[in-house]
């Protein structure tokens, strides 16, 4: 079994390496719902976006607050990165990343108990949010109904400067980090305004204040994404 479990982690990975970029037509804009308060869910998965600084991590803990009842589980990317072994070389240290993470969205996807999956990534290019999302949906195959909600961080620039200097007091550059961040998130490249609904298993919402924000559920329809269980 374990075996069996190592060649599917090896061969998903392999896809990944070798996946083409998006297409322009992936990258077309189109007129998406604005900023809410209050954010109705309605699918197992949910994916936060933005970059460092921005309020994805208290988005997240919200959700296990307010989903307590869906036994939700978060799969966070500063977690997988605090647990890669320190001294390894760059190549060794990016295949242990991708391993780790790969195998925290398997377990995540396949974990029977859990009716919501929250996803605490720092993809700002669209090239790897794309990427991201051709993970989630490879790893679920065609037996996960794997809709995904993708809540986009919005903050103003002054509270995202805010919020950086209080994260990182001892860094001098971190006025020009976040000005760069920003500059990738919101340009032509980036996955602010990067259109990831063609397949129609996407939705997707702004979000300018992490700490106002509140959540709906729709259960039944988060609980019917996943009968096959």
């Amino acid at each position: 079994m374990l075996t069996c479990v190592i060649i599917f982690l090896l061969f998903v990975q392999e896809v990944l390496l070798n996946m083409a970029k998006p297409s322009k037509k992936t990258k077309k804009k189109r007129k998406v719902p604005g900023p809410e308060n209050n954010i109705k869910l309605t699918t197992r998965i949910v994916l936060l976006a933005g970059p460092s600084s921005t309020g994805k991590t208290t988005l997240a803990k919200k959700l296990l607050w307010q989903a307590s009842s869906l036994n939700p589980v978060c799969v966070s990317q500063d977690e997988i990165i605090r647990r890669i072994p320190k001294g390894l070389s760059p190549d060794a240290w990016e295949n242990t990343r991708q391993d780790l993470f790969i195998m925290a969205i398997t377990e995540a996807l396949f974990n029977p108990s859990a009716k919501l999956i929250i996803f605490d990534t720092a993809n700002i290019s669209h090239e790897s949010l794309y990427n991201f999302l051709m993970t989630i949906h490879t790893l679920a195959g065609e037996a996960l109904l794997t809709e995904i909600t993708l809540l986009k961080l919005q903050i103003p620039k002054q509270r995202h400067l805010e919020n950086a200097r209080r994260h990182y007091p001892n860094d001098p550059d971190i006025t020009s980090r976040v000005k760069e961040q920003r500059l990738r998130y919101e340009g032509s490249d980036g996955s602010l305004g990067a259109d990831y609904m063609s397949d129609k298993l996407v939705s997707y919402q702004f979000v300018i204040d992490p700490e106002t924000t509140t959540f709906t559920f729709d259960f039944t329809r988060i609980e019917s994404s996943f009968d096959f269980w």
